[in-house]
Parts: C-alpha cells; sequence; structure tokens
C-alpha cells in the first residue's frame, strides 16, 4: 500500500501517515488558578460570554465554534473583549469580574464544549 484506502475503494497516495490517538485537553496549559492563595476551579465555574470563567478578574480565555469555524467565533469574541477593555481603561476601573447569577430564573447553563469527541469527554 502506498497511502490510505478510501471507502469509495480508490487510494489516496501519501509518503507519510501519521495517526493521532491519545489527545488529552488541558486547560491553561495545567496552570494553577488562585486568587488571595485560594483556588479557582475552572470546572466548577461559569463561562461568561465565551470569554471569562466566573469569579476570576481581567483574564480572557477563547473558545471558538464547535460546529463551524474555531477562528470566527475566537475573533467575534476577541473584538468583545478589547472593547471591554477600552471602557474599563476609559471610566478608570480596575478590574472586571463576572459573578455566577444569583438567580437562575433567566439563566440558561449548557456546556462550553458541545462536542461528543473522546477526548472532550476525556476532559469533562
Amino acid at each position: 500500500p502506498s497511502g490510505i484506502a478510501l471507502e469509495s475503494g480508490k487510494e489516496l497516495e501519501a509518503d507519510v501517515i501519521v495517526t493521532a490517538t491519545g489527545l488529552k485537553l488541558s486547560l491553561a496549559g495545567k496552570i494553577q488558578l488562585s486568587i488571595d492563595s485560594q483556588p479557582i476551579k475552572p470546572h466548577e465555574s461559569y463561562f461568561y460570554r465565551g470569554a471569562m470563567l466566573s469569579d476570576l478578574p481581567n483574564a480572557f480565555i477563547m473558545f471558538g465554534y464547535t460546529n463551524a469555524s474555531w477562528t470566527l467565533k475566537v475573533d467575534l469574541v476577541a473584538d468583545w473583549a478589547c472593547r471591554l477593555c477600552n471602557y474599563v481603561e476609559k471610566n478608570n476601573f480596575k478590574t472586571v469580574t463576572p459573578t455566577n447569577p444569583k438567580s437562575t430564573a433567566d439563566f440558561q447553563e449548557v456546556e462550553a464544549l458541545d462536542m461528543t469527541s473522546s477526548y472532550i469527554q476525556r476532559y469533562k
């Protein structure tokens, strides 16, 4: 064989075939987040506007769309983050911190990564 056999029965020629298994996700390279020596547990946080973890001030984390262009959403979220930073600076605020909602009546909880891939499921 000189390539990959396709479902159609044809062969896709290739010089090198690299298979990847065992992908393991880690948020922020497994750094330990903390505030005043109290650990922050990202898996227990809410993800605000696809950019910020609840109760973690002045920190942005970007995730793209899982069913469309990853960079499209990251670009939109980064634009929002820049507008927020400009607003904070213009108004002489020191921090911006999303908080958990006190009432969940108007709050819909959804998964940040709504994918069924095994590497996503292992991360959860």
